[in-house]
């Protein structure tokens, strides 16, 4: 969390990847909980709308596919094209 606080600027993420770190960290006892908390302080700002972007994930997903890219990868990666940041 310490490293989270000394950030400059809040994180840019999408509900898809709070959903998938809370998945992945389900073992940890209180990390979901500790995820949502994060969204309700703002340390995580949530701007992307899946509607009017699912075709442009559609396309990553594809060009990528032998990455492979799954949809919270692509979600993250057209976020960043339209925040310009990476």
């Amino acid at each position: 969390m310490e490293l989270v606080s000394a950030l400059p600027d809040p994180l840019i993420t999408c509900e898809t990847v709070i959903t998938e770190s809370a998945y992945l960290l389900r073992d940890r006892r209180g990390a979901s909980r500790a995820i949502l908390e994060n969204v309700e302080r703002g340390v995580f700002l949530l701007p992307f709308r899946l509607t009017g972007n699912a075709s442009a994930i559609s396309d990553l997903m594809r060009r990528y596919a032998n990455v492979p890219m799954d949809f919270a990868d692509a979600c993250l990666v057209h976020m960043a094209k339209q925040h310009r940041t990476p």
